[in-house]
């Protein structure tokens, strides 16, 4: 079929058929097809259906794999940002010129700094641990890292544990060093 005066686009979204009768065009033997196709073009239902079950099994298939990499970079991210927390606690004790406090509580995720109301959170899908002196232990699930004015600390290490995988953020007690690690065989 050719496409009528105002062209495919126009003959198909009326739904019907050019007004003025064409002649087939041929090379002599056969008709040659020109123009539009017409109203019968696309896709079948079973051709949408056999891409619709591609879709679902690729999605099935990718999205699981995801699980592992999301709980990683929130390990990693809640490593990085109790690091941070101890290194600002350490500078304010260095600034001040007095005593500064990292307070962690391993019940409640969250975590606190002197000088700072806020209490920070953490995902609760991570497991905390603190490791500190027992003078600076709060109660069982709370405890402190408290760091002097020459910039050394009482010492102490956080470990962080989640979906198989430990990070360790430790405290040197003398120079008041924070260092990140992987496990505790990286220490």
């Amino acid at each position: 079929m050719n496409p009528g005066p105002r062209g495919c686009l126009a003959d198909v979204l009326d739904r019907g058929y050019p007004t003025r009768p064409v002649q087939p065009l041929t090379d002599g033997k056969r008709p040659i097809r020109t123009g539009c196709v017409g109203v019968g073009a696309g896709f079948t239902l079973l051709e949408m259906l056999i891409v619709l079950v591609i879709a679902a099994i690729l999605m099935a298939t990718v999205v699981p794999n995801f699980g592992p990499a999301i709980a990683r970079a929130q390990l990693y991210s809640a490593t990085r940002d109790i690091a941070s927390a101890l290194r600002h606690t350490r500078g304010q004790a260095m600034i001040t010129k007095r005593d500064a406090l990292f307070e962690l509580n391993t019940e409640q995720h969250s975590y606190r700094v002197t000088g700072r109301a806020k209490a920070y959170s953490l995902p609760p899908e991570i497991a905390l641990s603190l490791y500190t002196t027992t003078t600076e232990t709060v109660g069982e699930t709370t405890g402190r890292i408290r760091f002097f004015p020459d910039g050394s600390a009482t010492g102490g290490r956080v470990t962080l544990t989640a979906s198989k995988q430990k990070r360790v953020v430790d405290v040197n007690w003398l120079t008041g060093e924070v260092r990140m690690g992987d496990d505790d065989s990286d220490q």
